[in-house]
């Protein structure tokens, strides 16, 4: 007897796309677009935009309770001196905001809440929670390790990918692999591999702790175009949207035991949008964004008889993604069976669309069979673990509604850096000779 094929809980997901003001993110300043980045993150708790304006403004709205109109001379973070290129919260502390910007450097800034929820004060140059410098060109990428506290890699214009230690605000490592720029720079589940694609039609593989030597490299596609990975952490795979020469978009998987010939190739159409990957780890869903087009697709990743990307759904809308990024798992609303929100930056007007993605049942309350264990807000190790070459796997929450609701990220220890710790040392001793003194003349 044939097996029975058991079909995806997750085929019925639907939105529904808000139309009332009260309902998005309303009234933003023009973004800053990028071809290749994002323009939007979100943490548990906020949700940040890159402006268009002088410096690098970054526009951080509440993710709950930030909804409908932003007042005028709303508050803004602006700590660089030039735009900024990409950004990103860290992944256990809900309230830092790391931002990489054409000025070379990366900032993080402590963001504060005011009574009202919304961002306290405007942050400046000098509000900087610390700067991490070291590429010599504009930052293109950051992305923050998922499973050790304070890693962060970064790549650059200088064609360098670089490992920074947040807690000492140093660069432990640098990757110098890479011929041209990165279109991407993704960690793999467990924070052990960097996946990059590159203009040179490549796609690497590296532990940024191994000699360059290690990386594993594969000719991705024959265009030039930007192009994207992700990451099968299930069936060990990692995989990449680009183009062909012909200027249609292709999907493409290997094994990461073989990487010689991709197991999975896929021509998709003849659309010059990018596409932009996400792989729900849990479930094995695969999400599809692209800039210029309004719609988006969920599909669900398959490794029976030969590797499958099986369509499930598609959201089809008239208006055009300009942006976007997922909401982080811990942060959905469980109880009425939430199971992706999408944040969907648009132009004319400027707004963030927020897309719920739920399962329909007819009872009302938590389904757990929807809802496999996700990451947590704790890291599975500390910094040094990592740069020693401890591997860890995310340490797991339950995702009831009860124990997300307990799932706050810590906050960072920022160490002193060596200057500082100088120059306070200098301080303390100019004050012991200034008590010396003084002791001197009352004798």
């Amino acid at each position: 007897m044939a097996a029975i094929k058991k079909n995806s809980p997750y085929r019925h997901a639907y939105t529904d796309e808000p139309t009332q003001p009260k309902q998005k993110f309303c009234d933003l300043p023009k973004p800053y677009e990028s071809s290749e980045a994002r323009v939007l993150t979100a943490s548990a708790k906020w949700v940040a935009m890159a402006k268009n304006g002088a410096g690098g403004p970054v526009v951080v709205r509440p993710l709950e309770g930030g909804l409908g109109r932003m007042p005028a001379m709303a508050p803004v973070v602006n700590t660089h001196r030039g735009k900024v290129t990409d950004l990103a919260f860290t992944n256990f502390n809900p309230d830092v905001l790391l931002t990489a910007s054409e000025d070379t450097t990366i900032h993080a800034t402590q963001l504060q809440a005011g009574e009202d929820g919304a961002l306290a004060k405007s942050y400046g140059h000098d509000d900087a929670l610390f700067s991490l410098e070291g590429h010599d060109k504009k930052v293109s990428f950051i992305q923050a390790n998922p499973t050790s506290d304070n890693i962060l890699a970064s790549s650059s214009w200088d064609k360098t990918v670089k490992v920074w230690d947040m807690a000492t605000q140093k660069c432990i490592l640098t990757n110098q692999s890479h011929s041209h720029t990165t279109f991407c720079l993704e960690w793999n589940r467990n924070g052990s591999l960097l996946g990059t694609t590159c203009k040179d039609h490549m796609l690497r593989v590296f532990d940024p702790r191994s000699p360059a030597s290690e990386v594993r490299s594969v000719e991705a596609f024959d265009s030039s175009k930007c192009s994207k990975v992700f990451w099968v952490p299930q069936f060990n795979w990692v995989g990449a949207f680009g183009f062909t020469k012909q200027s249609k978009r292709t999907c493409k998987i290997w094994d990461l035991n073989n990487m010689a010939e991709p197991i999975l190739s896929n021509a998709m159409d003849s659309s010059s949008s990018v596409c932009f990957p996400l792989v729900d780890a849990e479930t094995n869903l695969l999400w599809l964004w692209s800039k210029g087009d309004g719609s988006m697709s969920f599909n669900e990743i398959l490794n029976g008889s030969r590797p499958t990307v099986k369509p499930l759904g598609v959201h089809r809308s008239s208006t055009p993604t300009k942006g976007g990024c997922f909401i982080p798992k811990i942060a959905l609303k469980t109880e009425k069976c939430e199971v992706a929100r999408f944040l969907k930056l648009t132009a004319n007007p400027n707004e963030i669309v927020p897309l719920s993605f739920v399962v329909p049942r007819k009872s009302a309350g938590f389904a757990s069979d929807l809802f496999p264990d996700c990451p947590g807000a704790e890291a599975a190790q500390k910094a040094e673990q990592w740069i020693e070459g401890n591997d860890a796997d995310p340490i797991m929450t339950s995702m009831d509604p009860k124990t997300l609701a307990a799932a706050v990220g810590k906050v960072v220890e920022v160490k002193k850096t060596y200057a500082e710790l100088v120059a306070a040392n200098k301080m303390l001793e100019a004050r012991v000779a200034e008590l010396e003194a003084a002791l001197e003349a009352t004798n």
